[in-house]
């Protein structure tokens, strides 16, 4: 840590709970498995509108236009619940966060 400064008091061996971050190699591979299949799922419900956008127009009946209106609407609805999950993620920590999204999805 040559050349950066941190406050007096500090320990950069914990998280800002206090409890120290050095995790065993079962818990770092947990982690990681969890991580992967959090951003899989994240993925797949992204993907999932422009990919079966040609059977919605087909079943609704809907335009181009209106279609496309659909997945704008999906993609804007996840960029706008950023803010408040950033917010969220400060205050509660993102492993809580993460466990409260997995649960409400």
């Amino acid at each position: 840590m040559e050349g950066l400064t941190r406050m007096p008091g500090t320990n950069p061996a914990r998280t800002h709970r206090g409890r120290h971050a050095i995790l065993t190699g079962s818990d770092r591979f947990n982690t990681v498995a969890l991580v992967v299949l959090c951003q899989v799922a994240h993925f797949l419900t992204l993907a999932a509108i422009p990919l079966l956008l040609p059977a919605i127009r087909e079943d609704l009946g809907i335009n181009f236009t209106q279609a496309g209106m659909i997945s704008a609407a999906g993609m804007l609805s996840y960029a706008l619940a950023q803010i408040p999950a950033g917010y969220l993620s400060d205050r509660y920590g993102p492993r809580r966060l993460v466990f409260i999204g997995l649960l409400c999805w």
